[in-house]
Order: C-alpha cells, then structure tokens, then sequence
C-alpha cells in the first residue's frame, strides 16, 4: 500500500494537536522498567529508542530488544521480549518513512520541539532533482551530491 501524505485527512490524524498544539508520547513501555527507552508517539505510529538514539523498524524490534538485554538471564530477557511484543501487538506503528511524512505534516501547522530521546543534529538535506536525501555531515551530502550528479 503506497502512503500518500496529501490524501492525510488532517483533522482525524491530529485531533489532539489541535487542543494541545504539541505532540505526546503514549506510556506504552513504561510499566515495565527495563523497557524504560523505548517510547511510542501514537499520533506519529512511531517507536523510538532513548538509548540508541534512534526509530525502530518493526522488523527489527525483537532483536533490537536483544541487543539491549543481553545481559539479562535468558528466561528473564526472553520473558521481558514476550511482554514488549505483547504491547507492540497493541500498537499502531508504521515504517520510518510513513512516521516522517507525519511528522513533516505536523509541522506544516505546528512547531516540532525535539523528541526528547533523540539528539538534535545539523543536517544537510540535497534539494537537487526533487531528491529528498538528508545526511548528517556535510561531508556526506557532497559525496553524495557528486554521486548522483
């Protein structure tokens, strides 16, 4: 299914943005402690980690748990994985680019404070040719500017 941003119907995706102007995160995580860095913006569908500093990728979740626990003991790791799966099961999450074209349409109404699990960077973005890349050096895009052109 292709994910158009102008066929968004504001109004039923940001319904809470229109009272509060700001964006929340669900406390999806939360009640299990060792869980604590994960968060969940539902009005985004996003998951993102406070630890790594980065959105997660549905299929890439139950081994991005494992990375963070492995130094839990295996039945104590594979129950607290069976729980976080068990939650994301309840939850709506897209693919990185979907939350993104929710974020940037959030934006064109509201102002974007900074998630508070992720740094805010520089970025450099290359508007040549309708391409949409964004890099996080300088160095990067001019390499990838004299790549593509």
């Amino acid at each position: 299914m292709s994910f158009l941003i102008d066929s968004i119907d504001f109004s039923n995706n940001f319904s809470i943005f229109k009272e509060a102007s700001c964006f929340k995160e669900k406390e999806a995580f939360k009640e299990i402690k060792e869980l604590v860095f994960l968060s969940y913006y539902q009005d985004f569908k996003l998951i993102l980690c406070s630890q790594c500093l980065l959105g997660l990728h549905l299929s890439s979740f139950k081994s991005h748990l494992n990375i963070h626990l492995k130094l839990f003991p295996k039945q104590e790791k594979d129950s607290l994985i069976t729980q976080a799966i068990v939650i994301l099961n309840t939850l709506e999450v897209s693919s990185l680019k979907e939350s993104l074209e929710l974020i940037n349409l959030f934006t064109k109404s509201f102002d974007l404070l900074a998630f508070k699990e992720l740094e805010v960077l520089d970025l450099y973005r290359c508007n040549l040719d309708n391409c949409s890349m964004i890099l996080s050096s300088e160095y990067s895009i001019k390499r990838h500017i004299c790549k593509a052109y």
